[in-house]
Formats: C-alpha cells, sequence, structure tokens
C-alpha cells in the first residue's frame, strides 16, 4: 500500500525531496488496529509487534563495517531480564539467592565466559531448575558468542517476551546490508524459531507490495 500511493504521487517528499518509504511504512505500523489483529491471528493472542525497536544479538561471527555494542550497554538491555529473574527467584528460593543472583550477575562481562558463576546460584534439583534453564536460554548466547550487535527490525513479533518473527521493509534501493539477514535469522533462532529465513519470508518489498514502475526516477524513493 504505501509502495502503491508513492508511485501514484500520493505521499509527501521529505526535505531532500525524496519520499521515506520504510519511515512512512513503521509509522503507520505503530498505529494500526489491522495489523495488531492480523498478528495476534496468526501468532497467538500474547503476541506483538515492536516496530523499529533496538534489539541486541550475540553474533558467530565478527561483522566488517558494523560496530559491536559495548559490554555496558549489553548489561542495561538485560536489566529486564535481570529483574524478570529476581522476582522469580524470590518467590521460589527466597531472599538469599536472590543476593547471590544479584552478586553474580555483577560479574556477567558478555565474551568471556564469567557467566558460569550465575549458574551456581542454583541448586539443579531445587526449584530453581526453571529459574536456570530461563538463564540459559537467555544469556547462554551472549556467553557463547563474543560479538554482540544492535539491530532495529521494521517489524519483530514477540509472544510472551519471545520472538517470533522479523519483518524488514525493503523498498527502491534499499537492502541488506553488513550482515544484516544473519543476524536478524540469529535472533530468530536464538528465540526458538527452527530454520528462520527472513529473506524470503519476511522481507517486505516491491514485488510483496505488487506496485509497478516509479513514480519519478529512482532517486525520488527512497528506500530507507
Amino acid at each position: 500500500m504505501v509502495r502503491s500511493e508513492a508511485c501514484q504521487g500520493l505521499l509527501p517528499e521529505g526535505d531532500d525531496g525524496r519520499v521515506q518509504l520504510s519511515n512512512e511504512a513503521e509509522a503507520r505500523a505503530r498505529n494500526s488496529p489491522d495489523l495488531d489483529n492480523a498478528i495476534r491471528g496468526k501468532y497467538g493472542p500474547g503476541a506483538r509487534g515492536l516496530v523499529d525497536e533496538p534489539r541486541m544479538v550475540p553474533y558467530t561471527r565478527r561483522v566488517a563495517g558494523r560496530a559491536q555494542v559495548a559490554a555496558n550497554r549489553v548489561r542495561d538491555y538485560l536489566d529486564p531480564v535481570r529483574d524478570r529473574l529476581m522476582r522469580e527467584a524470590r518467590n521460589q528460593l527466597g531472599e538469599a539467592a536472590v543476593r547471590r543472583m544479584a552478586s553474580a550477575w555483577t560479574k556477567f562481562v558478555p565474551g568471556l565466559n564469567l557467566l558460569t558463576t550465575l549458574y551456581d546460584v542454583y541448586d539443579l534439583a531445587s526449584t530453581g531448575y526453571d529459574i536456570y534453564q530461563s538463564i540459559d536460554e537467555m544469556l547462554g548466547p551472549f556467553r557463547d558468542n563474543p560479538n554482540v550487535y544492535e539491530v532495529r527490525p521494521d517489524l519483530a513479533i514477540e509472544e510472551n517476551g519471545r520472538l517470533r518473527d522479523i519483518y524488514d521493509f525493503k523498498f527502491d534501493g534499499d537492502r541488506y546490508r553488513n550482515d544484516q539477514d544473519g543476524i536478524y535469522n540469529e535472533a530468530m533462532r536464538q528465540g526458538g524459531v527452527e530454520n528462520p529465513d527472513v529473506v524470503n519470508n519476511g522481507t517486505v518489498s516491491p514485488t510483496t507490495c505488487e506496485c509497478d514502475g516509479q513514480r519519478f526516477p529512482g532517486s525520488a524513493i527512497a528506500g530507507s
């Protein structure tokens, strides 16, 4: 719809004289009850769409041209995970476990294998096993992969806090750069998605928008 309107000259140009299709698509996605209903219908009642929100992804290799995220920013990003696990630990294991967990958390440095101190908090034979498992699922990739990158998917689908899918808007002149598709696939894989393929299953492009031609010469329509 967005590109179709651009092709018909119905969308305003920016200060640079170009129509920013991805920005327009993201703005509509943020405020679309129809999209919200479609997401819940496909992924479940607890699903929601997150538009252009930062996501930190531990990756298997270093990517040239893409800056890695500093350890302190990774720790800040994971604070909500820590807070949730603290609540669960308090409910199941008591205040002593929470204090040990808080102390261990301060030693967590991505890529330096110090996360094992956090695992030592739990007796795996106790009721804390499910919390241990949550820690392993959420933080294990940060322990195992020293390269952490920040990406901002145009639309990420989460259900009950777990990443289910990623959609990315690729309009005129736009493409996946600097292993963007690989990082998206890795993020979904870490969320439990089997065989993720954002290029073939999550790309919103001129082909999927079914809009022929261009409004002006190519320079007048910008993908991002």
